[in-house]
């Protein structure tokens, strides 16, 4: 009897293990699955969802993913907001480097409002008159030195 009962309990050991490692693999295929039709969206759609998000999260998200996603990024025409609000000082000096300032052209909003990033002379509250497609400025918390 105990012996019928230990096959019994290594059987359901077996299936719920079987049933694991299904669940896992299928799980596994449809990340896949997922990871593969969202890097075969076109372009234009890819732009669509770019400009619902905060550009400094796709700055960060895409930048360096692979040549296609950096090329979206920095060969596009679509309008860039800039949000320096909550930005650490070193993340603005990589972000003011590689996305503000080559891309002067294609900021249409800017927002400032973190008085450490103002000190440095490639800041944007410095280089305001180069933003040439500037339509929203939001300058809060700037002492009248900086203007």
């Amino acid at each position: 009897m105990e012996q019928i009962e230990r096959q019994r309990n290594n059987n359901i050991n077996n299936y719920s293990d079987n049933e694991t490692q299904k669940i896992e693999v299928e799980t596994n295929c449809l990340l896949k699955e997922f990871v593969t039709c969202f890097e075969n969206l076109s372009n234009e759609l890819m732009y669509e969802i770019f400009e619902l998000l905060d550009f400094h999260h796709v700055y960060k998200a895409f930048y360096s993913l692979n040549a296609r996603f950096y090329n979206l990024i920095f060969n596009s025409t679509i309008p860039i907001e800039v949000n320096l609000s909550s930005i650490s000082k070193s993340t603005f000096q990589r972000y003011n480097k590689d996305i503000i300032l080559p891309n002067k052209h294609r900021i249409h909003s800017l927002h400032l409002s973190n008085p450490c990033l103002y000190d440095d002379i490639s800041s944007p509250i410095h280089i305001l008159s180069q933003f040439l497609h500037l339509k929203t400025l939001s300058l809060n918390n700037i002492a009248s030195k900086y203007l």
